[in-house]
């Protein structure tokens, strides 16, 4: 097997430019992919989320009731974590940040 090896900037262009139809086809399906998936990835980092996070609230609140040395500030950061969290996952989405196109020869 032979190493793989990078190819200047003009012959890249020209392969991107070559295979345009078919990386674009790529990308599409890609996006189609993600957008199926990333509603269940939402629910299941919610659904952690709200258990790791919501059950640290409870802790602490009814650590509280036996120990006066809890703070309402400390119960009151976690339920504030929550809510960033929450508003974080109203508003994620799926994004492509880079491709990298890999041609064998």
């Amino acid at each position: 097997l032979q190493q793989s090896q990078r190819v200047d900037q003009d012959t890249a262009i020209k392969i991107v430019k070559a295979r345009q139809n078919e990386l674009t086809r790529m990308l599409e399906m890609a996006d189609l992919v993600a957008d199926t998936r990333v509603p269940g990835l939402i629910t299941n980092a919610r659904t952690n989320g709200r258990d790791l996070l919501g059950h640290e609230v409870e802790r602490l609140r009814a650590l509280q009731k036996i120990n006066p040395g809890v703070r309402n500030d400390e119960i009151e950061f976690f339920q504030h974590q929550l809510e960033h969290f929450e508003t974080a996952l109203e508003h994620a989405r799926a994004r492509l940040d880079a491709v990298r196109v890999i041609v064998a020869i």
